[in-house]
């Protein structure tokens, strides 16, 4: 009998909370900024904490490497030129390839106006008459 009663007793807690107002709230904002003040501040912590213990082991050691022999370098003038050599044959055979002219002409060519003709661009066997002046393009 009392057992029955105690049982009605924690139905009608359960009903009378079932019957309660709901949260509707799918966002607590408090909630949320908490947690991720939370979080962010472990994750901190175990920057620091990480730091230290990184800082700490690594401070005794030397920075001096021990055991490491340093080796001569030798200088052998044939191999270096040797390389140069097959430096430059790779540099030419590139600029065949490219079709680049090895020389650059340092003087200007002269420019001819409209009115004008360069003499130079005239050979001796040629002469200057109204239908070669048409041919040249002025």
């Amino acid at each position: 009998m009392k057992y029955k009663l105690r049982v009605k007793e924690i139905i009608k807690k359960i009903s009378k909370r079932s019957q309660s107002l709901q949260d509707t709230q799918l966002m607590h904002p408090h909630r949320e900024w908490v947690i991720g003040l939370v979080v962010g501040f472990a994750f901190f912590i175990l920057a620091a904490f990480l730091g230290a213990y990184t800082y700490f082991k690594n401070q005794s050691i030397d920075m001096q490497a021990q055991g490491v022999e340093s080796e001569e370098v030798i200088y052998r003038e044939s191999l270096v030129t040797e390389v140069l050599e097959a430096i430059d044959a790779r540099a030419k055979n590139l600029e065949k390839l490219r079709g680049i002219a090895p020389e650059i002409p340092t003087q200007p060519t002269p420019i001819a106006t409209s009115t004008e003709l360069i003499e130079s661009e005239v050979t001796e066997t040629e002469s200057i008459t109204p239908t070669s002046r048409i041919e040249l393009g002025l």
